[in-house]
C-alpha cells in the first residue's frame, strides 16, 4: 500500500511553548503523570466540557472573535517536524488518530486572508460574516459587553459554533514557510474540550536526548517510541 508523507497517522501536542526547556520538560512529565491534555490549561475544564467565549468587538479574520476552549496537535510526519519544533519547542506527546479523533479531534479549516474571492478579499467576507453572526444571536448592543460567554441556543448555533467557526483558521498566505505567523504549515487538529488517556495511548514521545535518562526515571511505566530531535 502506498502511503503520502505529507499527513501522518499520529497526531502530536508540543507542550509549554516560549517556556525554558527545563519548564517543557517538567510540563511534558506532569501532563504524563495526570493522564490529562488540559484544554487552554484550564484544569476545571474536563474531557467534553467546551467553552467558547464571544468577543464581538474583534475581527473573525484575526482569529480573535470566537475563542473556544481547545488542544492542539499537529498533523507532520516525525521526519518533517524541524519548522514546527522551531515554534513550539522540542517535547511533544504523539497519539494515534483513530484515538483522537474519538476524543472530539478534527483539523481546522484554513482559510487565506488575502486572496480575492467575489471582489474582495476574503478577511473582509469573514469579519463581515462575524459581524452578522452578531446580529443572528439577537444580542441588544446595550447587552453586548467586550467579552461575554452565550448559552447555545440552537441546532444551527451549535453547528457553526462548533463545527465551522471553532475550527476556523485565518491565515496571512504572504509568510514564508519558516514564519512562526504562517499558521498553515502547523496542520493543525484540534478538540475542543480536555483529553484524558492512559500511557499505553501515548505513542510517541518527543525530546532532546540530553533527557532520555531522565524520561525513563520520571515515567518508569511508559515503554512506547522515544524520538530525540535536534
Amino acid at each position: 500500500m502506498f502511503t503520502q508523507r505529507y499527513v501522518s497517522d499520529e497526531l502530536t501536542h508540543f507542550v509549554g511553548r516560549g517556556r525554558l526547556e527545563e519548564d517543557q520538560y517538567r510540563l511534558l512529565v506532569k501532563i504524563m503523570s495526570d493522564g490529562c491534555l488540559r484544554a487552554g490549561g484550564d484544569a476545571d475544564l474536563d474531557e467534553g466540557h467546551i467553552r467558547l467565549t464571544f468577543r464581538w468587538e474583534q475581527k473573525l479574520s484575526e482569529s480573535e472573535l470566537f475563542q473556544p476552549s481547545m488542544v492542539c496537535f499537529c498533523d507532520i510526519p516525525v521526519p518533517d517536524l524541524a519548522i514546527h519544533v522551531k515554534k513550539y519547542g522540542r517535547f511533544g506527546l504523539g497519539f494515534g488518530k483513530k484515538f483522537l479523533i474519538e476524543k472530539g479531534a478534527a483539523p481546522v479549516f484554513y482559510v487565506p486572508k488575502g486572496g480575492p474571492l467575489i471582489g474582495q478579499p476574503r478577511a473582509t467576507l469573514l469579519d463581515e460574516a462575524g459581524r452578522e453572526y452578531e446580529k443572528l444571536r439577537s444580542l441588544p448592543p446595550t447587552e453586548n459587553p467586550k467579552e461575554v460567554k452565550i448559552p447555545v441556543q440552537t441546532p444551527i448555533d451549535r453547528f457553526l459554533d462548533y463545527v465551522v467557526f471553532s475550527y476556523l483558521k485565518p491565515f496571512d498566505e504572504s509568510k514564508t514557510e519558516d514564519d512562526p505567523d504562517n499558521h498553515y504549515m502547523e496542520r493543525e487538529w484540534r478538540t475542543l474540550s480536555s483529553i484524558r488517556f492512559t500511557l499505553s495511548d501515548v505513542r510517541r514521545i518527543i525530546i532532546p536526548e540530553a533527557y532520555a535518562s531522565r524520561l525513563r526515571q520520571n515515567v518508569p511505566t511508559y515503554v512506547g517510541q522515544v524520538t530525540f530531535v535536534e
